[in-house]
């Protein structure tokens, strides 16, 4: 039997991913919220964003962003990159 670790990682990856979408809902959330789960500085997620490089909307001077969007973004830019560095 010839396993494709590849596809395994995937179908886990979308697994967890919609275990975590019914754990925790599709809030929307800030940028403070945003920076806690991504451990990432607030000033990052701006600028982030205002780059495109992050999913979100803006609303006045405010970013929203949907934490499932933001967990798909980042399962989706982990793939290829060694985050350990």
């Amino acid at each position: 039997m010839i396993i494709d670790l590849a596809e395994m990682e995937k179908r886990i990856a979308q697994h967890v991913a919609l275990l975590l979408e019914e754990s925790i809902g599709d809030d929307i959330l800030t940028v403070t919220q945003a920076a806690v789960l991504l451990q990432l500085h607030a000033n990052t997620i701006r600028g982030m964003a205002a780059r495109g490089e992050l999913p979100g909307h803006k609303f006045g001077d405010s970013w929203r962003f949907r934490r499932s969007a933001l967990l798909n973004h980042v399962s989706e830019s982990r793939h290829g990159r060694n985050w350990d560095d």
